[in-house]
């Protein structure tokens, strides 16, 4: 199975979570324009389109925080020592 986590969005299309390798946060001037577009963010990054004017004619700005792998984390955790 692909890596990543399974996020809170549903494709309407099949009925499933989409996986994503980490998070995305959308930031735009407005928090429910916000909230609607992490969904689009979701289901378009799992589906490997890009909606990047789309987002960039509303303002909004999409943020992914892929997942930390262990050697990531082990590199952070040294960095802090």
């Amino acid at each position: 199975p692909p890596a990543g986590v399974l996020s809170a969005v549903i494709n309407p299309a099949s009925g499933q979570a989409v996986m994503l390798p980490g998070s995305i946060t959308v930031t735009a001037s407005r928090c429910m324009q916000a909230d609607a577009l992490t969904k689009i963010a979701a289901l378009t990054h799992a589906g490997g389109l890009d909606l990047s004017a789309l987002f960039e004619s509303l303002g909004a700005t999409v943020h992914l925080f892929p997942l930390a792998s262990e050697e990531t984390s082990h590199v952070l955790c040294a960095a802090h020592q």
